[in-house]
């Protein structure tokens, strides 16, 4: 599990994406995991981090280029 805020970010980015390609952008699911993503990405951003730390991973849903 995810503990620092970049990483929680990170995590609930990758988790709405994963939904967003399953159900779409009108399934209810996905859009609370894309206001979660959003509120865990300001928490990261209030401590400093940038837009570019959390989608600095070379992997995209979790599979390498």
């Amino acid at each position: 599990m995810a503990t620092t805020p970049i990483g929680r970010a990170r995590a609930a980015y990758l988790l709405a994406a994963r939904v967003l390609d399953r159900h779409g952008v009108g399934h209810p699911l996905a859009r609370t995991l894309l206001a979660l993503a959003d509120r865990a990405a300001q928490v990261a951003y209030k401590a400093g981090h940038h837009v570019h730390d959390i989608h600095a991973a070379k992997t995209h849903l979790g599979k390498h280029h």
